[in-house]
């Protein structure tokens, strides 16, 4: 069974580690978080050369910054949703969803090309790791999101109140992954929230 971990690291948005036989990397957060994150990988108990994949939720440099570094430092696959993956590689961040503004323009980073393209929905079996990846359009259209097997999902900023698909697009995409199992929802920005209560978010609720 795979199960999510927070990295603990103090960064502008949470990076989070999948670990099963072997285990992913999910976001990488700013620029300079690099040690950092190795650092928690072995608090976490996860030596280096057991990471398989770095996973991008979305191509924001508050989420990908330090995925450059990473990526030379451990020389594994990346991982990223469908259009988002152009921006990665670019450098670029993208636009948030139902706006054609970009999003921090004076923010970007350094490119790195995506190995592997979501366009629906993968499987990391062959990565050593028991956990699916989702795409999960809703704070930008390439978003994705990490269902661990112990039920527990990392979402990137797919749940931000501030920029958001139409509610029932994102409903569609929380009832597929609570179908497959998921019991508590991790975004990279606030707290943990669980299946149950999920629909009571103020984007659902219209208080937002």
């Amino acid at each position: 069974m795979s199960q999510v971990i927070d990295a603990g690291i103090d960064s502008n948005s949470r990076v989070f580690f999948i670990k099963g036989e072997r285990a992913a990397i999910v976001d990488t957060g700013a620029p300079d978080n690099e040690r950092k994150i190795l650092k928690a990988l072995r608090k976490a108990g996860i030596p280096q050369g057991n990471v398989s994949i770095l996973i991008v939720t979305h191509a924001h440099w508050d989420h990908c910054g330090s995925l450059h570094a990473l990526k030379s430092t451990l020389n594994v696959p990346v991982m990223a949703g469908w259009p988002d993956a152009e921006y990665l590689e670019k450098g670029e961040n993208t636009p948030v969803s139902r706006s054609a503004a970009k999003h921090a323009t004076h923010l970007n980073f350094k490119g790195v090309r995506a190995d592997v393209v979501v366009r629906g929905e993968v499987s990391l079996e062959a990565y050593g790791i028991d956990a699916r990846v989702f795409r999960t359009p809703g704070h930008t259209d390439g978003s994705v999101s990490v269902l661990a097997s112990d039920g527990n999902c990392t979402t990137g900023d797919f749940l931000a109140s501030l920029y958001t698909a139409e509610p029932g697009v994102i409903k569609q995409s929380l009832k597929r992954m609570i179908d497959s199992g998921a019991k508590y929802f991790y975004p990279s920005h606030g707290p943990c929230v669980s299946a149950g209560d999920i629909f009571s978010l103020d984007i659902f609720t219209g208080q937002g």
